[in-house]
C-alpha cells in the first residue's frame, strides 16, 4: 500500500510520500485519504507520530480518576494519607476517655477511708445505698448519725455528754435542739464480708409538723432505719412513718 501526506500551502494540496498515510481504492482507482477527510488529517498524523504503537503503559501511570486539584481547584490544599501510617501500638478505634473532675475542700477531718475512694465509688450505682433514718422526736436519730461519723472518722471523738449533731446545721436547729430539715451525709461503710458500700444517709426530723420532710426522704431512699427509744417505746409518729414506709416499699 502506497503511503502519502497532504500539505496545504497557498490553498493547494501537495502530495508527498510519508509514513502513516494510506491510499483508498474507490471504483477501481486509488485516491488519497485526505481527499475525503482533509480537516482530520493533520490531527491524526500528529497523534500517530507522538505516541509509538509499541508503548507500554504501567499500572501506576494509568489515570483512572481525576486528581484532587482538578476536582477542588488549584488553590485548595489536599492531604493524602498513605497506608500503614498509624503505628501498631495505637488502636484503630480509640476508646472513650472519661475525664474526672473533683473539687476537694481543704481542712476536712481525717477519715478512715480515702476521699478519692469515696468519689470513685460514685461511678458504681450498684454499690450506692440511700438510707433514711426515721423515728420519733428525741429518740436518737441525730445521735445515731454522730456515732457513724465517729466510726468512719479517725480524728472525731464522740462524747455522750457533748453531742456534736453534725446534721443539725441550721441556727434554729442548734438553738432548739430539734431537727427541722432533712440533712444528708455520705459515708463509706462495710458489711460483714467486709465489702464497702457508699451510703447516702438522710437524717429526717422527728416532729410531726415536719412529716413532709420524712415523706420526701422516703421517696428518695432505698430503705429506712427506724430508731425507737427503749424507754418510751413505739410512739404514734413511728406508726405513721411505718405506714408511709410500707406504702412506698411494700406495694
Amino acid at each position: 500500500m502506497q503511503e502519502v501526506e497532504s500539505n496545504y500551502e497557498n490553498g493547494e494540496a501537495e502530495e508527498t510520500t510519508v509514513p502513516g498515510m494510506a491510499l483508498m481504492e474507490i471504483d477501481g482507482q486509488q485516491k488519497q485519504f485526505s481527499q475525503f477527510f482533509p480537516e482530520m488529517l493533520v490531527l491524526i498524523i500528529a497523534t500517530w507520530e507522538d505516541i509509538p504503537q509499541t508503548q507500554v503503559v504501567l499500572h501506576e501511570d494509568k489515570k483512572y480518576y481525576p486528581s484532587a486539584e482538578e476536582i477542588y481547584g488549584p488553590e485548595v490544599e489536599t492531604l493524602v494519607q498513605e497506608e500503614d501510617t498509624q503505628p501498631l501500638s495505637e488502636p484503630i478505634i480509640q476508646p472513650i476517655k472519661i475525664k474526672k473532675f473533683q473539687i476537694q475542700e481543704k481542712g476536712l477531718p481525717e477519715t478512715r477511708f480515702k476521699k478519692e475512694f469515696l468519689v470513685d465509688m460514685m461511678n458504681f450505682p450498684e454499690l450506692i445505698r440511700n438510707i433514711a433514718i426515721i423515728g420519733h422526736l428525741h429518740h436518737g436519730k441525730t445521735s445515731f448519725v454522730d456515732m457513724l461519723v465517729n466510726e468512719t472518722h479517725s480524728s472525731v471523738a464522740w462524747d455522750v455528754d457533748k453531742q456534736e449533731r453534725y446534721t443539725d446545721t441550721h441556727t434554729l436547729e442548734r438553738d432548739r435542739g430539734v431537727s427541722i430539715k432533712t440533712m444528708p451525709m455520705t459515708l463509706v461503710l462495710q458489711d460483714t464480708k467486709p465489702k464497702s458500700y457508699l451510703f447516702n444517709i438522710l437524717d429526717t426530723p422527728g416532729h410531726v409538723d415536719f412529716v413532709d420532710e420524712v415523706t420526701a426522704a422516703l421517696r428518695l431512699s432505698d430503705g429506712a432505719v427506724i430508731i425507737v427509744d427503749a424507754i418510751e417505746g413505739v410512739q404514734l409518729d413511728i406508726m405513721f412513718s411505718t405506714s408511709i414506709l410500707a406504702l412506698f416499699f411494700l406495694r
